[in-house]
């Protein structure tokens, strides 16, 4: 269970006090199995139980960027921050625990600073935007079409006139946030399928042509003794030749290239060697495809014949 995202300012103690000066968070309210069902990774520390209520010292949880940025030296946990989330003034609250770094919006978004407090221990001026705002998680094995009418039968018994909108599978708000990435890769994939095929016919088409351009000369060859393999070769390696100039021209280029599309990116660097690799292996195996059939039959030309064409 969490409220919506709120940005509140924070002071960890000691840092930036004497000035005045105060950081800017990500802040959230959540129930004590929150960060068990999300999957959010404990790093250090605890996560909440059913002892943090308000009649106990409060205490807050922060993400991985926040104890990295703030605490570099020191282990964050005890630490002290200072947090300005209601209309009476900040309060101090007590690091018990740092969990791993959670994209809340976007795949492309940075890791923000993010803190969370025990939603038993939520101050008494937060409970309007609580109550107006809250979402709830479940982690389920059950089929969703059939989990839907479960849930709003549930809420009801508890209050009838509690608003459930917008039940929807954690997988489709993923989709939803890259649709736009996942549309311009398809497009950029269809693309990239019909630049393969141009560059195969292309390099069929150039072996072929350079065949029957060189028939006399292969004629020579195998009238003086060439083996069928030696022809082969040197047909095939003709295309691999130029194929390889293209590959070194076309990495220089994609290493160019491959920074301006850095948003579409998820898991993968924009230098990544295996997928280098495995484009140029392509491009390769594509290569001897092509050129395998017109040097197959270069090595088929009877000599006699091809001296007197």
């Amino acid at each position: 269970m969490s409220p919506g995202l709120r940005v509140i300012p924070f002071i960890p103690k000691g840092q930036g006090a004497s000035k005045g000066d105060s950081f800017v968070a990500q802040y959230r309210l959540v129930s004590p199995d929150y960060f068990r069902v999300m999957r959010i990774p404990l790093r250090q520390g605890r996560a909440f139980d059913s002892h943090d209520k308000d009649d106990r010292a409060p205490v807050a949880i922060v993400n991985e960027t926040l104890a990295r940025r703030f605490f570099p030296k020191a282990d964050a946990i005890g630490a002290q921050i200072q947090i300005d989330d209601n209309n009476t003034g900040p309060r101090h609250v007590e690091i018990v625990g740092v969990v791993g770094d959670v994209k809340h919006v976007s795949l492309e978004d940075k890791p923000t600073i993010d803190i969370y407090l025990p939603i038993a221990q939520i101050h008494e001026d937060g409970v309007s935007a609580l109550t107006n705002s809250m979402y709830w998680v479940l982690r389920s094995n059950a089929d969703t079409a059939a989990l839907e009418p479960a849930i709003r039968r549930e809420l009801r018994t508890v209050d009838p006139d509690i608003a459930s909108t917008d039940l929807r599978t954690l997988e489709s708000y993923l989709s939803e946030s890259v649709a736009p990435r996942r549309f311009n890769l398809r497009l950029l994939t269809i693309f990239s399928v019909a630049a393969l095929l141009l560059a195969a016919t292309g390099i069929y088409g150039l072996i072929s042509y350079s065949v029957a351009q060189r028939t006399p000369e292969l004629g020579i060859r195998l009238a003086l003794g060439a083996s069928r393999k030696n022809i082969f070769r040197i047909v095939l390696g003709q295309g691999l030749r130029l194929v390889i100039v293209g590959l070194v021209l076309g990495l220089i280029g994609a290493l160019a290239l491959t920074r301006m599309i850095r948003s579409l990116m998820f898991g993968v660097t924009p230098t990544d060697p295996i997928t280098f690799a495995a484009v140029s292996s392509l491009l390769i195996v594509v290569t001897i495809a092509a050129g395998g059939l017109p040097a197959l039959r270069a090595t088929k030309l009877d000599p006699l014949r091809a001296l007197r064409e």
